[in-house]
């Protein structure tokens, strides 16, 4: 299958016109990582090979200057997944979702990466997409702006799906599917 942002041709020539092609694209959870408190998932679209936090993690590892961000915001990930649980407390609130890192009250440590995600309840936690915020609001931020508007979407439609769980595991997964 096509990776979604895959370039328009017209009779073997790219396109110079701009299309409005609505398209419907489909998205499913997949499951990032499983710990002892927390079951981590992601939004995986139909037309792509790897979830929204994958690339996410790869984009923040190439960048030298955001790789050590990254890999404190892993940690947050891994403890809140293995000590913590699913606590809105450690997440910051975004609306209808939260994002990763905890606020600073609770990290004693800035950190400028913002992973948006929805806590569906204390064992399970959907991990979206972000990158570095220099501006405030979200909204307004070029860098995470887009990730902000897709985590809204994306969390308002979760919402509305019948997600069966045991514990860390989303026992209906198959059967989930939602517009990207």
């Amino acid at each position: 299958m096509p990776d979604c942002t895959s370039l328009l041709y017209f009779w073997g020539r790219k396109s110079t016109k701009k299309l409005n092609l609505k398209v419907n694209i489909f998205a499913t959870l997949v499951e990032v990582k499983r710990y002892v408190l927390v079951g981590y998932y992601s939004v995986k679209a139909e037309c792509n090979s790897r979830s929204e936090v994958d690339v996410f993690f790869k984009r923040m590892y190439e960048d030298p200057e955001l790789k050590d961000e990254a890999i404190r915001l892993r940690y947050w990930i891994t403890k809140i997944g293995n000590e913590i649980g699913g606590d809105p407390d450690y997440f910051r609130d975004e609306r209808l979702c939260n994002a990763f890192p905890p606020p600073i009250e609770i990290s004693h440590e800035y950190i400028g990466l913002r992973l948006y995600c929805y806590i569906i309840n204390e064992n399970l936690v959907v991990l979206y997409n972000g990158g570095k915020k220099i501006g405030n609001p979200a909204e307004k931020c070029p860098n995470v702006k887009h990730h902000f508007y897709n985590a809204q979407s994306w969390t308002k439609q979760i919402r509305e799906l019948e997600i069966e769980s045991n514990g860390t595991i989303i026992t209906n997964l198959k059967e989930l599917e939602f517009r990207y």
